[in-house]
């Protein structure tokens, strides 16, 4: 079963992907090679779901200090 990393929601994956340098990060420090994207439509449904994937699985990247970093990112 693979290592979850990260789970987030983000309207533009992309934007997200460019700004944040989650996956590069992910890619850099814990030697990721697979990025999973589940589009939703609704910005209640993937919010629940990631704060259910979260609790879950605790994923490393999802600690208080990488939530900052993204965050700043998403703002830009």
């Amino acid at each position: 079963m693979p290592l979850i990393l990260y789970v987030g929601a983000a309207p533009d994956l992309f934007q997200f992907i460019e700004e944040s340098r989650c996956w590069e990060t992910a890619r850099w420090k814990f030697d990721a090679d697979i990025l999973f994207a589940r589009p939703n439509t609704s910005v209640t449904a993937r919010e629940a779901e990631r704060e259910d994937l979260i609790a879950a699985y605790a994923p490393p990247m999802n600690a208080d200090n990488w939530q900052s970093i993204i965050a700043r990112a998403l703002k830009m």
